[in-house]
Order: C-alpha cells, then structure tokens, then sequence
C-alpha cells in the first residue's frame, strides 16, 4: 500500500469511522467512486432513519410472531378439541395418518416461525435469507386466507375472526420483507 494512501485512509477513519470497509472495498484510492464519502452528519441521519425503521419492524415482525405462537397453540389442540379419534374414524389408516402427519408439520412449522420472528428477528430484517423466510411466513397466512373461502366457505360466525387473524401476520411480515432498510445495505 502506497504511503499516501495509508495516510489517506488514516485520516478518514479518525474523521469517518464509518469508511474503515473503504480500503477493503477499493484496490486503489484513486479508483473510488464520487458520493461514497458521507459527512458525519449525513451518515448518522442516514444510519438513525434506517434504525428507526428497522425498530418499527422488529416491532411488527415479533407481533405476527405473537400470533403465529397463538396459532400453534390452535393446532396442537386440534386432535382433543375437534374430537379426532371418533370423528376422524370414517378415514382409513393411510388418510387418517397423512392428515395427523399434516397437522403435526404445521404445529412445527407455526413453532419455528413463531421462533424465528421472536428470536431472531434483527436476521430476518437485515439478511436476504431472513427476508425470503419473511415472504414464505406471509404466503403462508395468505394461502389459509384463500383457503377460508374455497374450502371452508364464508361463515359470518367464524369468518371474520380467522381473516384477521391471517392478515395481520401476512401484512406485518410482509412490510419489513419488502422493505430495503437494512444497515450493511446488501438488500
């Protein structure tokens, strides 16, 4: 590395902790790109408003995690509250087992998502793999939503109550999956 630009970078990061990953960045200091240097000011705005954003999130994504939590709790008592064993006898061994394998998976899945979104919530919102967890936590509340209709049939009863349900999670999942406030701006 040449001295001036070891004096260079020095400098910037005594002035701009911020530009320390510059120097892994760029080869050469002659070589960087106009605007890559923020003042203070402006990064720390920058940097307060995505933190901001990515708080509201968090508070949105552990919301719908609350609610998956009430969900799982909904389907493990599925076997006792709907009577499973003598209602469930008209089916024979092959489709009685796929149906509790079925429910059993989505107990699972309604778990790890509840854990993801109440654990692990700073992954979801900054890295892309969180965000595609997001989306599929989403569809998921989408296809019940669907579901409510083609196969279950409105029921002014019942109806409204999953709907909501269902589209709480799908908004608050989706609005931090498609939103591109993350702090290492890889997304």
């Amino acid at each position: 590395m040449s001295a001036r630009k070891h004096q260079f970078l020095r400098y910037a990061c005594q002035k701009n902790a911020h530009l320390r990953k510059v120097n892994s960045a760029f080869s050469d200091f002659t070589s960087l790109e106009l605007g890559v240097f923020l003042s203070d000011t402006e990064y720390s705005c920058k940097h307060k408003l995505k933190l901001k954003i990515m708080r509201k999130e968090r508070i949105f994504i552990r919301i719908a995690g609350s609610i998956t939590v009430l969900f799982a709790l909904f389907h493990l008592m599925f076997y006792w509250m709907f009577n499973w064993k003598t209602a469930l006898k008209c089916l024979d061994l092959n489709n009685f087992a796929i149906f509790h394998t079925f429910n059993v998976i989505m107990d699972i899945m309604f778990i790890l998502f509840a854990v993801l979104s109440l654990f692990f919530t700073s992954k979801l919102i900054t890295e892309t793999t969180g965000k595609i967890w997001l989306l599929f936590m989403s569809s998921v509340y989408v296809v019940r939503i669907i579901c409510e209709f083609l196969l279950w049939g409105f029921n002014w009863a019942q109806s409204p109550v999953i709907i909501l349900l269902c589209v709480i999670p799908t908004v608050l999942y989706m609005i931090p999956a498609l939103s591109k406030s993350t702090l290492n701006g890889n997304n």
